[in-house]
């Protein structure tokens, strides 16, 4: 079976619902139930799972407003102030001799105001032109890439993953980077919750590494 096929059979399987492009967090959702034909095929299809979920009587998955506004906030302190926050913790945590961030913002927003369009695949395009340039080692090539568009083959279709950052510096390979908060109890998080944004970076650095083989 060839992949327009198989995106043929999908989109057929998916019916009426509009295809919902999978997040990290719903890939890593996978290995809740590894085996699971059935998951694999609603995941695939991008059948919208809020939506099937009234169909089958399951009350919506949801995620409180104050969770939502904390990570904002969190987020906000992390990337503000010329993103030195978020520089130091690369340079402290990750090793990177980042002094200075050369950012690129691919949000969709901002790829809207600039281009005129902020589409999904225009933004995995600017996503590979600019670590192209990031691996081609250009000097003036941009070492932070802000809501880049990765992608990663799921059942041979590709699907979409959004970081919050990819950092880069010449003397090391490629990061993605989640910004995540976590309530603390003694200084320590709650361990469940670190381990599924630690699965959503695992997908993010799957999606990664294939788009540096295509490159």
């Amino acid at each position: 079976m060839n992949l327009l096929t198989a995106q043929d059979r999908l989109a057929a399987f998916r019916g009426g619902f509009p295809a919902v492009p999978l997040s990290a967090r719903r890939i890593a959702g996978l290995l809740d139930a590894p085996g699971c034909v059935r998951r694999q095929v609603v995941d695939a299809a991008c059948v919208p799972i809020d939506d099937l979920a009234a169909l089958v009587g399951c009350p919506p998955a949801g995620q409180s407003p104050f969770a939502l506004a904390r990570a904002r906030q969190f987020e906000r302190l992390v990337t503000d102030n010329d993103m030195g926050p978020l520089l130091r913790l690369v340079r402290e945590l990750l090793g990177l001799p980042v002094s200075a961030a050369r950012e690129k913002d691919l949000s969709a927003s901002q790829v809207s105001m600039q281009f005129r369009r902020s589409d999904t695949a225009f933004r995995a395009e600017l996503t590979r032109h600019y670590v192209r340039e990031m691996l081609d080692g250009d000097d003036r090539a941009v070492n932070l890439l802000r809501s880049p568009i990765l992608e990663l083959a799921i059942g041979g279709v590709p699907m979409p993953v959004e970081p919050d950052a990819v950092a880069y510096a010449a003397t090391g390979p490629l990061h993605p980077v989640e910004i995540r908060s976590f309530p603390c109890v003694d200084g320590f998080a709650e361990p469940g919750q670190v381990s599924a944004a630690a699965r959503q970076t695992a997908v993010q650095g799957l999606a990664t590494r294939e788009l540096v083989v295509r490159l």
